[in-house]
């Protein structure tokens, strides 16, 4: 195989900042229990990745799923062997440990808060979870439920997290891939074929169509593990592109209530994520661009963080969602508002509240004031009159255009404005516009239409 560059080695650098950022405890440097923070690591790469709870099996064998003891440590003594980078804690501040990138195939001084290699070495066995009553040193190993593979020699000089990677996505295990695929599935559709996305195991639920979920796992894996094809392959399917509307006297009804054979669609409210992009977008004010550049973080020879002193910083942005900042402790008002994730843990699902917070942030909130002018104004420029203006405002809002009824109701609509925002005749018709379309646009974010996928 070819080298990698530098930019696609720092890539992969990056990537294990997903390992990095896992919980830390305690606040004296002598006494850390790195031990709860592995456990973090291997609960959210189970659940995440596996649909699995292996955190379970830290003090003995899991009480429901075929995951031995063993099987844990077998894990453990991989990310044992694997130096996190070290924000810094009450007593001690000095960040430290973290991975330097590549320049021109050499410091960089460029460093990236990921993890490295340590000390590779298999890991005891914790009694009864305790690491201060070691037990028998058991091998590096994916757990025996999932195949059992262990480290050659050679491989065991290493962490072994390469090996670990390879093994989670091996197509002789094609766990991996269904989780996947059921989350995706679940963000189309509002629930996954599995509805305990995060657990497979006895205590989950069991697939609703078995046959497509393992189909749909096959078509992954043969494309690559590419989320795009299977976007595409969901949202292109005659299942996804049903109405939500329902006769609550067709025989389906009576039959399956829950819609769990999904013979309509279920409508659901946009994830908080999509309404921000989306407001974005309608407003022109959307930086489609990737995230190329780092966020403006202080160097970390200037941290004097503490768990009474964290980290605040907020880097406000125009790109995408998926773009943004996400700090545990930083709650941001728009995805408090409309259920976003909590940072704070792996979050298989999202509450869906239907509350008069969401409804006095669309009334009231700047953010949703100021897309609204930006869109108003698009309005104005792209189209020179106002029914041309409304033609367009619907198929961008709704995606289709108005109908007589909407027209009529927007007419009226204009009428009492007008008279509200210009009774004396003084503002100028460019201004008039402005405020008119600005109001129109206000009232238009507020709709279910424009807030619900149906």
């Amino acid at each position: 195989m070819p080298a990698a560059t530098d930019a696609e080695h720092n890539e992969h650098i990056v990537a294990t900042g997903y390992v990095a950022i896992s919980r830390r405890f305690g606040s004296v440097i002598d006494e850390y229990p790195q031990h709860l923070t592995i456990e973090d690591t291997i609960d959210n790469m189970g659940r995440v990745v596996l649909g699995l709870t292996l955190s379970c099996a830290r003090c003995h064998d899991h009480k429901f799923d075929l995951i031995l003891q063993t099987n844990y440590y077998g894990l453990y003594g991989i990310f044992n062997s694997t130096k996190y980078a070290f924000p810094g804690i009450e007593l001690d501040k000095k960040p430290r440990d973290f991975v330097p990138l590549m320049k021109d195939g050499k410091p960089g001084e460029e460093l990236a808060y990921a993890v490295a290699d340590d000390k590779a070495a298999d890991a005891a066995l914790h009694q009864r979870g305790e690491p201060k009553q070691p037990g028998d040193v058991i091998p590096r190993k994916f757990p025996d439920l999932l195949g059992g593979q262990r480290l050659t020699e050679e491989q065991a000089k290493h962490s072994g997290r390469l090996q670990l990677a390879e093994w989670l996505t091996d197509k002789s295990n094609p766990l991996t891939a269904r989780v996947m695929v059921n989350r995706i599935w679940q963000n189309h559709f509002g629930a996954g074929l599995v509805k305990t996305p995060s657990d497979f195991g006895a205590r989950g639920q069991t697939p609703t169509h078995p046959e497509l979920l393992d189909w749909l796992a096959t078509r992954f894996m043969q494309n690559g593990w590419s989320i795009k094809h299977m976007h595409r392959l969901m949202m292109t399917s005659t299942v996804y592109q049903l109405d939500s509307k329902a006769d609550k006297l067709s025989s389906a009804t009576s039959v399956d209530p829950e819609n769990e054979l999904h013979w309509r669609f279920n409508r659901h409210r946009l994830d908080a994520e999509s309404l921000r992009d989306t407001l974005l977008l309608l407003s022109g004010e959307l930086d489609a661009s990737r995230m190329d550049e780092p966020h403006p973080f202080p160097p970390a020879d200037k941290w004097e963080y503490t768990q009474h002193h964290p980290f605040r910083d907020s880097y406000d942005t125009n790109r995408r969602s998926v773009y943004m900042m996400t700090a545990r402790l930083n709650s941001r008002p728009f995805f408090t508002t409309f259920d976003g994730a909590d940072r704070n843990a792996s979050t298989a699902k999202r509450d869906n509240s239907v509350t008069t917070v969401q409804s006095l942030y669309l009334l009231n909130n700047d953010f949703v004031h100021d897309r609204a002018t930006h869109f108003a104004e698009r309005l104005i420029k792209e189209r020179d009159n106002d029914d041309a203006r409304l033609n367009l405002a619907f198929e961008l809002c709704f995606g289709r255009p108005p109908s007589d009824e909407d027209q009529s109701n927007a007419k009226a609509y204009f009428g009492k404005l007008d008279t509200k925002l210009n009774p004396d005749n003084k503002l100028s018709e460019a201004d008039l516009n402005q405020q008119r379309w600005t109001s129109f646009s206000r009232a238009l974010f507020r709709t279910n239409e424009f807030l619900y996928v149906d």
